[in-house]
């Protein structure tokens, strides 16, 4: 947060800037590489001082080379860097790197051709997040399209809230196109934001938020029929969740995520076990018929 430094913050500026412009750029040991002019510029983000936004916009256009140490001679990482951290630095600033938007505005666009460039976007979109400045969520909009850093752009638009109401149209359609797409709980959480929890509600249920649902009718079933649960078991590779009764029953709810995925639909069986030994299995179809299914598991 922007003042972290305390009161000292002040003084200790000037030393700071003189540290990145002239003093000791990150280093390789050959076993890693050590972040020092990194950590000096995430420093002058945390002054909270609007006299270093200049310094850190140099940071982040002019990164600079790696220097080697022993260990790294002849194959230490020749390509400069920094960005990351000059972003993260601008980020920590918030409202008062406003006027470096413009200049951060075009790493939302850099090629993605590797982790480092994705890293870079990310720490763009969220700078932006932090920064909060309206003229960046155009830009922001447009970058959702960038499907690897959409996580990230979506959770800068979600840090404006209602001010980034034209943002949910576009955040709307990532979820309706693919539900279960990569990062649609960001998505998901930024429509949430913005637009507030009934239109975050309303949205197509993920294969992640149905088993939540499963799960939350098991334990709503449970306390209907007054059914102490002893213990409860979510198992992800086998789609199934199995609950456990004092009286040594154990109940799975088992559900087919290929038929949720293909057809929308929630089925799958619920079996009793006692004592390792099935006593029954009863298929369902629908949220509706699963809690009939519960209601007679749960009452043995």
């Amino acid at each position: 947060m922007p003042g972290e430094l305390g009161p000292g913050a002040a003084r200790a500026v000037p030393n700071l800037i003189a540290a990145v412009r002239s003093g000791p750029n990150n280093y390789d040991t050959g076993d890693g590489i050590i972040g020092v002019r990194d950590a000096i510029v995430k420093a002058l983000g945390s002054t909270g001082d609007e006299r270093v936004v200049p310094v850190l916009l140099d940071a982040l256009e002019n990164p600079q080379p790696v220097e080697a140490g022993p260990g790294a001679a002849g194959y230490a990482s020749k390509e400069p860097i920094g960005e990351e951290a000059a972003l993260t630095a601008l980020g920590l600033l918030g409202p008062l790197a406003r006027p470096a938007v413009p200049r951060i505005l075009p790493f939302l666009n850099r090629p993605l051709t590797g982790t480092r460039d994705l890293r870079i976007v990310q720490g763009a979109a969220a700078a932006l997040g932090t920064i909060r400045d309206p003229s960046a969520i155009p830009a922001l909009i447009e970058a959702l399209g960038r499907d690897q850093a959409t996580p990230a752009v979506a959770a800068a638009l979600g840090a404006f809230g209602p001010s980034a109401a034209a943002a949910v149209p576009a955040l709307t359609r990532l979820i309706e196109v693919a539900p279960d797409r990569n990062g649609n709980g960001a998505i998901r959480r930024a429509i949430r934001d913005i637009a507030g929890r009934g239109r975050a509600a309303a949205l197509p249920r993920s294969y992640e938020g149905t088993t939540m649902d499963i799960l939350k009718l098991i334990q709503e079933t449970a306390r209907k029929l007054g059914v102490r649960l002893t213990g409860i078991h979510q198992d992800g590779p086998k789609e199934e969740i199995s609950v456990e009764l004092p009286s040594g029953v154990r109940v799975h709810t088992g559900f087919d995520k290929q038929v949720w995925l293909a057809r929308r639909i929630v089925t799958g069986s619920v079996m009793v076990r006692r004592d390792g030994a099935v006593e029954s299995s009863n298929p369902y179809e629908g949220l509706g018929q699963l809690r009939s299914r519960l209601d007679q598991a749960l009452s043995r």
